[in-house]
């Protein structure tokens, strides 16, 4: 795994690409997004303030 930490200034946007599989979870509000491998996603803050952003990045494949 991989984790970073994204920062969205406020109205601000970004693209996230995926290679693997990716997790991101909008702190602090838990909100949650799956990204599959090979595509990408636009965050999008809309908020006055700053958005705080995990991504993990999922590596490897899962074991059986």
């Amino acid at each position: 795994m991989r984790i970073t930490r994204l920062r969205l200034e406020q109205h601000a946007s970004v693209s996230v690409d995926a290679k693997e599989p990716a997790l991101l979870i909008e702190w602090p509000s838990g909100e949650d997004r799956w990204v599959e491998a090979g595509k990408s996603l636009t965050l999008e803050n809309h908020d006055a303030r700053d958005v705080h952003v995990i991504r993990i990045d999922f590596l490897t494949k899962p074991r059986n």
